[in-house]
This record gives C-alpha cells, sequence and structure tokens, in this order.
C-alpha cells in the first residue's frame, strides 16, 4: 500500500510498530526515526531517581526493538518535514519517503522567562534525563520550578535518594506559580502539602518565576538560590511541530481530529503530547491518553492507506492516576478516591513494569 513513516519513538508509535508486526502487512514498509537510540518511560523516571529501577528497567533500545520487529531505524534527527514531495529530511541530509506519517515527538518545556533557555535543566528531550539525574541528586541546593504531577513526584523522589545516601535534604524547594498539582482535587493537594511539610521540603506556592540566572530564581514576591534549577514549566511544541506548514492549536501543537488525523494535511497523523485533538482541546497531555490514543493511531492509518472509513479517538473522562512519594510509597487517585501509602506504589510498580515488558516481547 505505502510507505510508513513514524518518527519518534513515543509510546504511540511503538505500539504501533508492535501490531504492525503482528498483522504482517506484507504490502507496507514502516520506518522509525528518532534522534537517540534510546526511549526512556518518564512514568518510571522518579523510581530511576531514587535508585529503584536500572537505566535498563526504564529504557526501550530502539534500534534492536525495531530489528525485532522488522522495522527499518533511522537514528537521525528530523529536522524538517516536506509536506509537497512527502519526504521526511533528517540532519544528515538523508529524505525519507513516505505515503503516510505519524508523529509522536513530545513536547518541549515552555522557557519563555528571561534566562531560562541557558540556565535550566529541562528533562526535554528525555534522553537529557541521565545527565540532569545526576546534577540534582548531588547540588547542594535544588529547585525544581513547577508544581504538576512530575515536578512533585521527582522533588519526593530526589528527597528520599538524598536521604537514602545521607545527604542534606533540607535544601530542596518546589517553586510554582499556582497551586501545587494544580487541576487535581483539594483533597489531593492538601495531602501534597501535608507530605512536603511532613518531609521537611520547602514547598512555595503562587510565585511566578520571572527570571532565571546560573544560580537563582527570582519571582515576583522574591529570589532563590540553588546550585540545580530544574525546570518542569508547562509544555510547548517541538521545533519540526512548529516548522510543520498545518493547522495548528492556539498553543502551536499539531491540530488533529478525533481520528488522530491532521485537520489540514490528510497524510499525516499525531498522537501524544506534540498533539492536540481539535474536539478535546483541554485533554491532558501525559502518558494516560497517549497509550489511549495508539489503537486508533494504527487503524486510522491503515484505513488511510486503504481507503476506509476512519475510527473515532474518545477519551475516557476519569482514569487511574499514581503518584510517586518516595520510599515506595504513593498517592493514588481515581475521581473522589484516593489512598495513600505502599499499596498504591506497588500498584504503580506492577502497571509500569507490565507496560514496559509489553514493549520487550
Amino acid at each position: 500500500m505505502g510507505d510508513i513513516v513514524l518518527v519518534g519513538g513515543g509510546h504511540a508509535n511503538l505500539s504501533f510498530i508492535k501490531k504492525h508486526n503482528q498483522d504482517r502487512h506484507e504490502d507496507t514498509s514502516c520506518t522509525l526515526v528518532s534522534a537517540d537510540r534510546y526511549q526512556y518511560y518518564s512514568g518510571m523516571f522518579s523510581g530511576f531517581l531514587e535508585g529503584i529501577y536500572s537505566l535498563k528497567q526504564i529504557r526501550i533500545d530502539l534500534q534492536d526493538f525495531c530489528k525485532d520487529h522488522n522495522v527499518r531505524f533511522v537514528c537521525d534527527k528530523a529536522d524538517r518535514i516536506d509536506q509537497v514531495n512527502k519526504r521526511v529530511i533528517v540532519s544528515s541530509g538523508q529524505e525519507i519517503p513516505y505515503e503516510v506519517l505519524s508523529v509522536n515527538v513530545g513536547s518541549h518545556v515552555q522557557d519563555d522567562i528571561p534566562g531560562a533557555h541557558d540556565h535550566a535543566l529541562s528533562l526535554k528531550p528525555n534522553f537529557h534525563f541521565l545527565e540532569v539525574v545526576e546534577r540534582i541528586r548531588h547540588s547542594p541546593r535544588t529547585i525544581i520550578v513547577g508544581g504538576g504531577a512530575a515536578g512533585v513526584e521527582l522533588m519526593f523522589s530526589l528527597h528520599a535518594w538524598r536521604e537514602k545516601n545521607e545527604l542534606n535534604s533540607k535544601e530542596l524547594t518546589l517553586l510554582t506559580g499556582g497551586e501545587v498539582f494544580e487541576g487535581e482535587a483539594e483533597f489531593a493537594k492538601q495531602k501534597i502539602r501535608r507530605l512536603f511539610q511532613k518531609k521537611q521540603i520547602n514547598l512555595v506556592e503562587h510565585e511566578r518565576a520571572e527570571e532565571m540566572t546560573t544560580r537563582f530564581v527570582k519571582t515576583n514576591n522574591g529570589e532563590y538560590e540553588g546550585e540545580a534549577i530544574l525546570w518542569l514549566a508547562g509544555p510547548k511544541p517541538p521545533p519540526l511541530i512548529r516548522d510543520l506548514d498545518v493547522k495548528k492549536s492556539e498553543g502551536g501543537f499539531l491540530l488533529v481530529t478525533d481520528r488522530m488525523q491532521s485537520v489540514s494535511d490528510p497524510a499525516i497523523f499525531g498522537a501524544g503530547d506534540c498533539i492536540t485533538v481539535q474536539s478535546y482541546p483541554h485533554l491532558p497531555k501525559n502518558g494516560v491518553y497517549a497509550i489511549r490514543q495508539a489503537n486508533e493511531l494504527y487503524e486510522n492509518v491503515n484505513r488511510y492507506l486503504k481507503g476506509e472509513t476512519l475510527k473515532t479517538f474518545t477519551p475516557q473522562k476519569r482514569y487511574l492516576a499514581i503518584l510517586s512519594t518516595g520510599h515506595r510509597e504513593g498517592l493514588l487517585t481515581y475521581g473522589k478516591f484516593s489512598i495513600h501509602g505502599k499499596i498504591p506504589w506497588l500498584v504503580k510498580n506492577r502497571i509500569d513494569g507490565s507496560f514496559m515488558k509489553t514493549l520487550r516481547c
């Protein structure tokens, strides 16, 4: 039927490769393009930071994965997409032709305040994770800017690692311009605040970061010193999406229909953090929905090649969320229900391990 090119090693594209291999499409070729050989699973970042997981447990070797699933692998950065001639142009200058394209390249972090781009540490693209871990583990003073789930989870894990290694944990600060765990139920936010207090981690809410230097974050209300400053502000589209000549969302992300297809270029599909679904513009950019989008992405790319009617993606209204809080404990929330302790972490550990296992078999 044609050439399928997958740009980015995100959850949806890897799931696509597995299904493509299982269904043995003899009449299509499939190529994965990724800037790095490894894809890291962000759901296990906190466990790695705490020292619970090994490097091998939290990442997929894309080269081996593609070889095992009969897919061509190009380890190179996709610089731009030539939509007229249907080519993906990578950094080496190679041009990879496609009949249909799936983009699953994640997002970058907003760094629009003065100094953030030059001085802050970032987890995106996620192959920066290893060097960031080393910096924040051993920094005498660490600041995490961003009070969402990722910032909270990483701070608790960092605190646990430093305690286990008998390092001072009292110079840790989480800084957020709004409320911690914003967007979640009030009972969950209160539980998080109590945990920060119990662990003696500095929590600063309602202070907006306005400038950053090599050692300071300046806010609307003061300044905070840190040798390592991890920037976890909101998402922004990566350059590949920014430069793409298609309709985009208000935030600049690839705008797709509820069939995971670009609203302006039918040969381009997308999933994960790099896209916004037109029918659900406020859908959180997290792995839960990226995994849910994988089935429709695979089905619709193949239906598009066959000229068939595409399937509709309908996101779930509620989902189970488990936040690691350090020392193999977690906070589980589902709607108005919540529980904190060892059992939620064991559930999270099992879910994450099972997910990674599906990508290795």
